[in-house]
């Protein structure tokens, strides 16, 4: 298997930031990103799929006999699969942060960044000569965009316990936009699409922070939950046999 990838990226991000003295305090900032990864993968059978003996096929009810390894799987020394494609992103926020004194002891913390995203995307995968076993797709030149819109916003509080003790409680909000699965797929994925959406996610936090002992002693604790919509994750799909 050869993979090349490549990613070009430029992000830049400018802020603005009050005084840290006073009963309010903020930060507001714009971030920018543009992005274009290119991706080329491609997978070749090596000599030894003509000799080495493999379990064909692989089902406890058929009578399985030796096979050889390319043989049993539909596919020929030096065959190749690929798949390769481009997507381009580009991206901006508008994000902002406060910090507010309600008494000396405790601190209203806000903070929201409305994100705005669009990807553009074009991929192609050549399975014919990897063999009608393994179900992998063809597709050329296949086009798609999408654009993700979003605002997060975060809530907490800060409470001043004593001069080294402090509690907290805040509920935040994130999130990460959709795209494709552009990997070595079967053909009924090609079917079945292959966008997935936007992952979200709402986390609640409490915590204790502190010192002890003359400053010998420094602690933090915390406790969250989150909850998660559209979870994110790659993962290898077993196959069976």
């Amino acid at each position: 298997t050869i993979f090349h990838d490549h990613f070009k990226q430029l992000s830049q991000e400018v802020r603005l930031a009050s005084s840290t003295k006073g009963a309010l305090r903020y930060t507001a900032g714009l971030y920018v990103l543009d992005e274009n990864s290119d991706t080329n993968r491609s997978g070749r059978g090596g000599p030894d799929m003509a000799i080495t003996l493999v379990r064909f096929p692989p089902a406890p009810f058929f009578r399985q006999v030796p096979a050889p390894l390319g043989t049993g799987f539909g596919l020929a020394p030096g065959q190749i699969g690929r798949n390769w494609g481009t997507v381009k992103t580009r991206a901006y926020a508008l994000f902002g942060s406060l910090d507010y004194d309600l008494t000396p002891a405790v601190t209203l913390n806000l903070g929201a960044r409305q994100t705005n995203e669009t990807k553009d995307f074009l991929y192609n995968l050549d399975a014919t000569n990897t063999g009608p076993f393994l179900a992998l797709g063809n597709v050329r030149n296949f086009r798609d965009s999408r654009s993700d819109k979003k605002f997060t916003p975060t809530v907490g509080l800060t409470f001043a316990l004593s001069k080294n003790h402090t509690a907290y409680v805040k509920y935040g909000t994130g999130f990460k936009s959709g795209g494709w699965n552009m990997d070595f797929i079967s053909q009924a994925q090609l079917n079945s699409g292959i966008r997935f959406n936007p992952e979200t996610v709402g986390s609640l936090e409490a915590g204790l922070k502190g010192t002890a002992l003359g400053q010998r002693v420094q602690y933090d604790v915390a406790v969250f939950q989150s909850n998660f919509r559209n979870y994110q994750v790659s993962q290898f799909i077993v196959l069976g046999g």
